[in-house]
């Protein structure tokens, strides 16, 4: 099974791969992450009819105090759920959808690490290239999911080898205010930090989407404080052999 599901990927995946294997000084930022995302929604398409998966969403509340001098303090709250799919479903985290090709396609600006030593680096274990990444001056803030898409500043680590992006980790280096709706009143809310990582991994030769991880330090005007950290999770890939079988 193990067999047919890597060559069945190495088929499909193959020539657009090794395509992109080339000297990546030669290319600029933006042009770097845009083979990135080619091969995301290239991997994206083989994975949607191929995989059944359980997804996990978790919602953790801290006490600032606590969760400043211990991350892996207590939450005063915590709500998990779980569930199995089909087909790659959306990334959800508090309600919003990250939808990272749509993200990192129309919001940033790009560059190279001036630093040489910095432009290659090691992620848990995966050589990549390291582009970095701001927001757009002048980006129109529509949704409450637009205060922090577009003040994201951070890296993407991007696989030297088949050029899938391995992370993307960012931060937020202001605190910033908005205001969102609660029923019929608004709601003041201040954002001292936030922080976000989506990660992915590799199983039969194919890169699958693995986690998002947003921690979010925030106060509601007159009513409360606190950390809020939401993960999501994808786990316990099994290949369709019905699928399998019709591809071959």
């Amino acid at each position: 099974m193990k067999i047919i599901a890597f060559f069945l990927a190495s088929l499909l995946l193959g020539p657009p791969v090794l395509a992109q294997q080339q000297d990546i000084s030669q290319l600029t930022a933006k042009e770097v992450v845009d083979k990135a995302l080619a091969v995301f929604k290239q991997n994206e398409e083989l994975v949607y009819d191929i995989t059944s998966y359980k997804e996990r969403r978790v919602v953790e509340d801290f006490a600032v105090e606590d969760f400043l001098s211990n991350q892996e303090s207590k939450p005063r709250s915590k709500e998990e759920t779980t569930s199995t799919g089909q087909k790659q479903s959306k990334i959800i985290v508090n309600g919003q959808e990250i939808n990272v090709p749509k993200i990192l396609s129309s919001l940033y600006q790009y560059r190279i690490p001036i630093d040489l030593e910095n432009r290659v680096r090691d992620y848990n274990g995966i050589e990549c290239f390291v582009v970095e990444f701001e927001s757009k001056a002048g980006l129109r803030i529509l949704e409450t999911k637009d205060n922090f898409t577009h003040r994201l500043r951070g890296q993407i680590f991007i696989n030297t080898e088949d050029m899938n992006i391995v992370a993307v980790v960012a931060t937020i280096p202001n605190e910033f205010i908005f205001t969102t709706w609660k029923f019929i009143f608004p709601v003041r809310i201040k954002i001292r930090a936030f922080s976000l990582v989506f990660s992915q991994k590799y199983e039969l030769g194919l890169a699958f989407k693995n986690s998002v991880i947003a921690v979010a330090h925030y106060e509601v005007w007159g009513a409360a404080k606190g950390v809020k950290r939401f993960t999501f999770e994808y786990f316990d890939y099994k290949l369709r052999k019905d699928r399998l079988r019709k591809d071959l």
